[in-house]
Parts: C-alpha cells; structure tokens; sequence
C-alpha cells in the first residue's frame, strides 16, 4: 500500500465558518517539582507540542492599554483551543470548548504599533472549563492546567488576528509553557523559536489515516459513516470477491472534518466496501 493512503474496511455483515490553525513546535523540559519530578522525566527530554485554535473565535475584551498604542485581545467564545504536549511516552491534551469570561484567561494578545515585545498567552484550565482526556500524574480532584508564554522581539510577531496571515513565527524571541496539577506540582518547558510552524489544519501534511467505518442496511440500500478529516479525500470502493486483484471506484469525497455520510443500493451486487483515506 502507498504511504499516501490508508483504508478503513467494512464488509457488509456489518462546520463552522472559521478555519482551525495548528501551532507545532519542539523543546526540551525544564525541571519539575512534586509528583512531576520523575527520574523518567529528566530535564533536557525532547518534546514536541501542538495547538489548534479557530481562529473565528471574537475577541471579547479588546482595549487600548494602558495607553495609545498597546492592544489587548481576549478570545474566549468558541475559540476550541487544544493542546497536545508529547515526552516520550507520556501526553499531556486539555481541550476548551468556550471558556468562562472570568480569569484565567484563554487566548491572550497583547499588540502594539510601535516597538515592544508583543504576547500571546494561552491557558487551558479546569477552573476555566478546560478538559484533559490525558494528563499523566494528576492528582485525583486536583485543578489541572496547561500553558503557553510566547514573546515576540518587536511589534511584527502578531498582525490582526489569529489566523496563520497574522503571525510572524520568525518575529518569536522566547516560548515557554508549565504543566501544573494542584500546588507544588508543576513541569517547566522551553520551546525552541525557531521550530514553530503555523498553518491552517487543512494545509496540514500528514500521512492519510484510515477512517472508522460504521453500516446500516434498510430500504434496499446500505449507508456508510466515518469521521473524515478535512486533511484528506476518502475514496469509496467496493468489490463482491475479497480475492479479485482490485476494488471498483464508487465515488471520492473531500474529508470536512465532519461525519460524512453515504448510501449506495444493494443492487450494486458489492458485498464488501472499504473507504480508502488519500492526501488531498
């Protein structure tokens, strides 16, 4: 099978106007204190961390501080920002759908026009209606919490927006991030400026991953759904014999990281469907 495509197989007994950014870089841990201080986390262990944002997400406290020229912008309403830190065998991911309009903030901006070290600040916490799905070492019933501190060197690092147009990734002086669960429980990091990437998710280059496939039989016809990925086409193929050398075409369909949904009679004799997931 090519590296470009992976399949989901099935045989037959069985959205938003905005855009997702994805943030990717690399570094290394700091020290670490309490139960994060482990002999299996040792300062200097690679890591590499990724961030997704909407960045439809409206600013909702935009002012001019604390005088003419300096900007301030809280996103907070649907931003879904997500955050995924990788050290060898552990992962950390928090999730925010909408955060409360109460500290701490979520996405934080500080824009300037005129020299100065402009900011981005990015929280996620479970006082703020943060998620964690993966948080080794947390502490049963102990706040969990995720961030980010990015400085830019002068007043070219953020233009308006949070979009990929809007960033200058070059303009990026320092990046460093904690991992804390409850008091005295914190993992320091540092991210190295000049691995960081920003893009739109959809520009995203990733090897093809082979979708879930679930069925339903009714009316003489068989519908199939997956979860596609706005990364990939999926291409619909069939067969009646699992020993023939090829599978006939159906249709190909773009991934809008939304379920996506097919029917197809059962007069087309294919006993078995498997949807293969190809680059874009």
């Amino acid at each position: 099978m090519s590296k470009l495509q992976a399949v989901g197989f099935l045989a037959l007994s069985l959205a938003a106007p905005g855009e997702i950014v994805v943030w990717k870089a690399s570094g290394s841990l700091d020290e670490g204190n309490g139960v994060l201080l482990r002999e299996d986390l040792p300062a200097g262990t690679p890591l590499t961390i990724r961030v997704t944002y909407d960045d439809a997400a409206i600013p909702q406290n935009r002012v001019n501080l604390p005088f003419p020229g300096r900007f301030e912008d809280d996103f907070r309403t649907n931003i879904k920002l997500g955050i995924i830190l990788t050290v060898g065998n552990f992962e950390w991911e928090g999730f925010v759908e909408s955060a409360s309009p109460n500290a701490p903030t979520t996405f934080h901006t500080f824009t300037f026009n005129y020299p100065g070290a402009e900011v981005v600040d990015l929280t996620i916490d479970t006082s703020d209606n943060g998620t964690f799905p993966k948080f080794p070492f947390r502490i049963a019933e102990e706040p969990a919490r995720l961030e980010l501190s990015l400085r830019g060197t002068n007043n070219t690092f953020l233009g308006s927006g949070i979009a990929p147009s809007a960033i200058d990734p070059s303009a990026l002086s320092t990046a460093t991030g904690t991992v804390s669960n409850g008091t005295g429980n914190n993992l320091g990091f540092t991210l190295e400026p000049s691995s960081f990437e920003i893009l739109f998710e959809k520009d995203e280059l990733l090897p093809p991953i082979a979708p879930m496939v679930s069925s339903v039989i009714s009316n003489n016809s068989i519908s199939l759904t997956w979860l596609s990925d706005i990364r990939f086409r999926y291409r619909i193929e069939g067969t009646s014999d699992l020993s023939a050398p090829g599978w006939t075409t159906v249709e190909t369909r773009n991934g809008t990281s939304t379920p996506i949904t097919r029917s197809y009679p059962l007069a087309n004799n294919f006993r078995f469907y498997r949807v293969v997931a190809i680059q874009r």
